[in-house]
């Protein structure tokens, strides 16, 4: 069972930045940034481009009869500058810097509005879990009191205070307790295990192999 104060320490740290580490939140920031490098490429698609070129090569001939040999090797050197300027392309680059600026914009609504919703998902979860660990506390106090009834019940069958039947009831009543606290039990641990995994403290994390970590 995890320390009362362990869900305030992760919904904190969570909310502080933790939420920006999410996989989806991830994904979302690096759709910005590849809208972002979309339109720096497209401002720049009518700029004129340089280009430097050199080569080198060998060229080997061999020519042969009944008398001779003659064998010729011609070795070549370029060099070059390039100059390409496209002065129009038909409104394309508005085009495409109209699409990059709407696809980061869009990207950055749906990165806030993932960030609020699980910050608000987390909050929601966590008054959840609350409500579910005091039901458990409910669930194992009245087990308690039941292992104490029953307790008292057999010393009591023991002296001949209290008929058989009397002790089949309480013993009864310690087993409903008993089964009572199962699905408490159960529903507290998802709702832990679901709080834990939405703030990214899940264990399970710790042993994903590297190549799903960015």
């Amino acid at each position: 069972a995890p320390a009362d104060a362990t869900g305030a320490v992760l919904i904190q740290a969570f909310e502080r930045g933790g939420v920006e580490e999410t996989l989806h939140a991830q994904a979302l920031a690096l759709d910005i940034q590849k809208n972002e490098q979309s339109y720096i490429i497209a401002k720049r698609r009518l700029y004129p481009k340089f280009a430097l070129f050199a080569g080198y090569s060998v060229r080997s001939e061999t020519q042969a009869d009944v008398n001779r040999l003659n064998q010729v090797a011609v070795a070549s050197r370029f060099y070059g500058l390039r100059l390409d300027w496209a002065l129009f392309d038909g409104f394309t680059t508005k085009g495409e810097k109209i699409v990059a600026l709407a696809g980061k914009r869009t990207a950055e609504r749906s990165l806030q509005t993932h960030l609020e919703e699980s910050r608000a998902a987390a909050r929601h979860q966590l008054l959840q879990l609350a409500f579910a660990t005091k039901a458990l506390d409910l669930a194992e106090r009245n087990l308690g009191a039941a292992d104490a009834g029953l307790t008292v019940a057999e010393d009591d069958f023991a002296h001949g205070r209290i008929a058989e039947a009397d002790l089949a009831q309480v013993r009864q009543a310690r087993v409903r307790a008993a089964a009572a606290i199962v699905p408490t039990r159960a529903d507290y641990l998802m709702r832990w295990a679901e709080f834990v995994s939405l703030v990214g403290a899940d264990p399970v994390m710790a042993y994903l192999p590297s190549r799903y970590v960015r």
